[in-house]
Order: C-alpha cells, then structure tokens, then sequence
C-alpha cells in the first residue's frame, strides 16, 4: 500500500536475490508504480469473500503452506500427498476459480515462470494448504 508495485508487464518477478531494479525491462517504458486505494486493502478469510473481491477488482495475493509435493505439480487439481514433508510458506495469486467434476478449487499463478507447474499456473482445492485461509485484495488506484 504504500510502496506500489509496477505491472508485470514492466517488471516480471524473477526468483532471484539481490535489489530491486526500478526500471521497466523495456528501457522505453515508464515504470509506473499502482496503488491500493485508502481503505480498500481487504482480509479475505472465506470463500464468498475472496470470489467477490476477485470478480470485482481482479487477482488476490494469498500464502500458502508447501509441503514436498508442490515442486512436482504438473497438471489437475492439486491435493495435498505429503502431509508429513512440510517444507515452508510461500506467496501466490489467485485469479480465478473452477470445477474438475469432484473439486471445486482456486486458479493460482506461481511466479517461478512457465516451466513450473501447468505453465506457471496451478489448481488448488478449495481449503487445501491454506489457499483460501487468508488471502489480500484491495481495488487498485490506477
């Protein structure tokens, strides 16, 4: 809220160390930085409230609990295998929602790239591995 963050577009996350860069990765482009707008930032803890916020403002940023199976996801709706491999918490975003036929779960974007995952993307039951537990949004002030 109140450092902004540019678009990805501009500035693609890179799992990497080391200082930020402020500058867009096109040297022409100007880096803009986007903002909450004041008093919009929402704790999203249900599933009502997370859909809501993302059909109205667009993608929330959650955190997730990563156990051993999650490095090897490729594709379907990810449940959790390794209940006993916890590895540690990691943040992504939840853009959307869907239905295989059994499972409803969240569409989360990883930021590792497209080599992970189902191309950068993956499938999480609904209330699997704290997806839905506590997840931000907030409208954004373009």
């Amino acid at each position: 809220m109140t450092d902004g963050l540019p678009t990805e577009e501009c500035y693609p996350y890179k799992s990497i160390s080391g200082a930020c860069v402020h500058q867009c990765k096109s040297i022409g482009e100007r880096f803009k930085k986007y903002y909450c707008k004041k008093r919009s930032m929402e704790y999203l803890t249900t599933t009502e409230s997370i859909k809501r916020s993302i059909y109205t403002y667009g993608p929330v940023q959650t955190f997730i609990n990563i156990y051993a199976d999650f490095y090897s996801y490729s594709t379907g709706t990810y449940e959790l295998t390794t209940p006993n491999q916890f590895e540690g918490g990691h943040v992504v975003k939840i853009i959307g929602w869907g239905n295989d036929g059994t499972n409803d779960y969240w569409i989360t974007q990883n930021q590792w790239g497209t080599s992970w995952g189902d191309n950068g993307f993956m499938n999480v039951k609904f209330g699997e591995v704290g997806v839905d537990y506590q997840a931000i949004g907030c409208e954004a002030d373009w």
